[in-house]
């Protein structure tokens, strides 16, 4: 499976990643490892995450207060 974004959740992504890259770039850096490594779980697997709501599923990113649905 290949995991898509919109670009709604592009550009909630991107601001994230300001808001850590503000806070110094090794956050923002640690932060988008974390959302790549999160992304790619997504992508092996897909059914693994816990069902939020009916077919959506959310994978929490570590150590970031941040979840892909």
């Amino acid at each position: 499976m290949i995991a898509r974004l919109t670009p709604e959740a592009e550009a909630d992504l991107a601001e994230a990643r300001h808001w850590y890259r503000q806070r110094g770039v090794q956050a923002a850096d640690g932060f988008m490892r974390a959302a790549t490594a999160a992304l790619e779980l997504i992508e092996q697997y897909p059914a693994a995450q816990p069902v939020l709501y009916r077919t959506v599923r959310r994978v929490l990113i570590s150590r970031y207060p941040y979840a892909m649905l």
